[in-house]
Formats: structure tokens, sequence, C-alpha cells
């Protein structure tokens, strides 16, 4: 479900999307703890598993806030939007070259799932906590691919496709660039704080971009060495 949201700027449209209910299978769980042979895990931590794998789904609240902004200009370490705001990282010119669209977001499970962490720990419960710490972020990779998912829909109306995710904090974009990241949502309810190190609250965030990649260009282009 799609949303457009009112801003203080009648001139900004920001957009909204909350994917479904997530889904934590227990396999994954239980493979990055380095569980390999299932039978031979004990009851009790595949109960655990289990069970915090459900608390996951029932805690994780989706949501994302995104716009879809021109690209300026896209040069090697330089990215200008149509909002005026600048970029700098190593991946614009090789992913974002071809695309006349970017789409900046910031993506959320709210809350819950960081404050029942901290209750866990608290109370000693140390496997729970791990065991609910990894079913939320396999949360966030679910939620993310929903809105992946959503962002296609669009951008085939236009013959195009995504573009790989860039972010601030990933391939050569430096975390201390969310700070200008998030002024692309000024006067829009964002339900996610940055703190001074550049880390959001709550922690089961994510912030990126894609781009809307016509069909017919590739979707990375090699690094050109002189």
């Amino acid at each position: 479900m799609s949303n457009l949201i009112t801003s203080s700027d009648d001139n900004i449209d920001f957009q909204s999307h909350r994917p479904g209910r997530l889904r934590v299978a227990v396999e994954p769980l239980l493979r990055t703890q380095g569980y390999k042979d299932f039978s031979r895990i004990r009851p009790e931590i595949m109960e655990m598993a289990k069970t915090m794998a459900s608390r996951a789904e029932d805690l994780a609240a989706p949501y994302v806030i995104y716009r879809q902004l021109d690209i300026v200009s896209c040069e090697p370490g330089r990215l200008v939007l149509g909002s005026g705001n600048e970029f700098e990282g190593e991946d614009f010119d090789r992913t974002l070259t071809d695309c006349q669209i970017a789409v900046p977001f910031v993506l959320t499970l709210g809350d819950g799932l960081d404050s029942e962490v901290i209750s866990l720990i608290q109370a000693d419960e140390i496997l729970n906590a791990l065991f609910l710490e990894i079913a939320g972020w396999i949360c966030i990779e679910q939620a993310t691919r929903s809105f992946a998912k959503h962002l296609q829909a669009d951008a085939g109306k236009t013959n195009c496709r995504l573009s790989r995710r860039l972010g601030p904090g990933y391939k050569g974009w430096d975390l201390m660039q969310q700070k200008p990241f998030f002024e692309l949502f000024a006067g829009a309810d964002v339900p996610v704080r940055l703190m001074e190190s550049c880390i959001m609250l709550p922690k089961k965030s994510r912030s990126g971009l894609y781009g809307f990649l016509p069909t017919s260009k590739p979707r990375f282009r090699a690094e050109v060495k002189h």
C-alpha cells in the first residue's frame, strides 16, 4: 500500500509504503548462529528460535517513507538531485549514470523490536535476545525486498527497472552523509531519529536510494581504468 504524505511545504511530495506482515523462517535464523544439522539441535534451542521468530513477526511494524527526485547530475564521486541536495560517493556514476530518477528512502520496523531485545538482555535471556536481534535484521531484508517490488511496479510503467541499492555507509558512500541525506525528508514526519554519530534509531532501520534505470541499459557499469 502506498500513500502520498502532506508536507509542510506544498511543493514537496513524500510517499509512504507499508509492507505486509513479515515472515521469519526458523532455518536461516539458526544458520546464522552456525547450526547446520538441524536434527542435532537441542529441542529447547529449537523452541527458542521458533518463539523469537514468531515474536519478531508480531513486533515488526515496517514503514517506508520515500521521494522520487530528478537526477540533475551524476559524475564520478558526485550526485546532484532535483531538490538541490548534493552527495559524495564512489559508486554513483557506475550505478546511476543512465538513471533520470532517484528514489531516496528511509525504512524502519519501529521501536518494538529494539525495546524487546533490551528487556530480554536485562532479564539475562541472552540467547533469546540474540535470536530476536537476528530475526529483526531478517525482517529488515524482507521489508526492503517488499519496498523494492513496490518500486519496480512504478519503474515498469516507464520501461525502467531498479538500479542496485545504494546507501550512506555502504559501497564508498560515507556514513556521515546520513546528515544531508536526512535533509531530503525535512518537513516530513519521519519515524526515525538520526544520532550525532549518524546511527539511526530505532536501530532496525535502513536508509538508501534506488535509481529508475531504463531496461535497455546495464544495471552496473564496469569501472573504466585509464
